[in-house]
């Protein structure tokens, strides 16, 4: 796989400014071949990233983050934009749940820094645990 430097990616981006958005999920398919993920918590943007992922037949996996939290009509979605577009999602769950955390912690989405640290436990922890197979 290849090692990009920032004048490797700067060229890349100049690259796909006049690009489709498909062009570029093709590059990262073919450049980074088993090696690369989506993120979504298939709000719009995500879904049609999903929707072109799927329309392409590439193989990137899309992770989504199970925080606990979501609404069951939010899982609803996960589950027809996997069976619709053949997608190979894969849920990701923080290290505890939203109720081991709040003891553990105490209540932490009623300030600024606690709402920080709530997403940086709940999204983006999951997210980094999970990446390391995937590098791109």
């Amino acid at each position: 796989m290849p090692r990009l430097s920032q004048s490797d990616l700067a060229e890349r981006n100049k690259a796909f400014e006049s690009s489709e958005p498909q062009d570029l999920l093709q590059w990262a398919a073919d450049t980074f071949s088993g090696r690369v993920a989506a993120i979504s918590a298939l709000q719009a943007a995500g879904s049609v990233v999903c929707h072109m992922i799927g329309q392409l037949g590439l193989d990137i996996p899309v992770l989504f983050v199970d925080t606990g939290v979501n609404f069951p009509e939010t899982l609803a979605t996960r589950d027809a934009i996997g069976e619709s577009y053949g997608l190979d999602i894969r849920t990701l769950h923080p290290s505890q749940t939203m109720d081991e955390q709040t003891t553990e912690l105490g209540v932490l989405y009623v300030t600024p820094d606690g709402q920080k640290e709530c997403c940086r436990l709940g999204k983006s922890s999951p997210c980094e645990r999970s990446l390391t197979s995937s590098t791109a």
